[in-house]
């Protein structure tokens, strides 16, 4: 049960929801906006070629950086970090931030796909989320990726 909940801590109060939260409250308020940045995107061509590649390339780096979490020293000297007894929320988290950007990643592709099929507003609406929520997710892992090495290089 106690994992349960920390797994609901980890997944419910995280910088990514609070983004996700603020971007439905600006999507709610000011619909024009993101209704006119959909008319943008689907206007230029070369936007819409090269933009919704960017959460892609989110989630490589998400998984590069996942990879430097999980196994900081290249030496094989880990083992204080897997013998830590929450080990496995940071794992977790570092998991969920990979699967996070590939959800990012591939509602980006059917952006990409479906641009003509869907409104202006979804439009921008979900490019918008899908860049800001990769970004925040590898903005924490890269804090992560330093945080981990300060404290096993102590």
């Amino acid at each position: 049960m106690r994992r349960i909940l920390e797994i609901l801590r980890i997944i419910l109060v995280s910088y990514e929801m609070i983004a996700l939260l603020i971007i439905i409250l600006l999507s709610y308020y000011w619909p024009s906006w993101f209704e006119s940045l959909g008319h943008q995107i689907r206007n230029n061509s070369d936007i819409l070629k090269y933009i919704p590649t960017i959460p892609l390339v989110f989630f490589a780096a998400a998984v590069q950086m996942s990879n430097k979490i999980l196994k900081p020293k290249s030496d094989g000297s880990n083992k204080i970090l897997y013998e830590w007894s929450d080990y496995w929320k940071l794992k977790f988290r570092a998991l969920l931030s990979i699967f996070t950007c590939l959800i990012c990643g591939v509602i980006s592709i059917s952006i990409w796909v479906f641009s003509k099929k869907i409104s202006a507003f979804l439009l921008g609406l979900l490019l918008l989320t899908c860049i800001v929520i990769a970004a925040i997710v590898c903005l924490c892992q890269l804090l992560a990726v330093y945080k981990v090495r300060e404290i096993l290089e102590e």
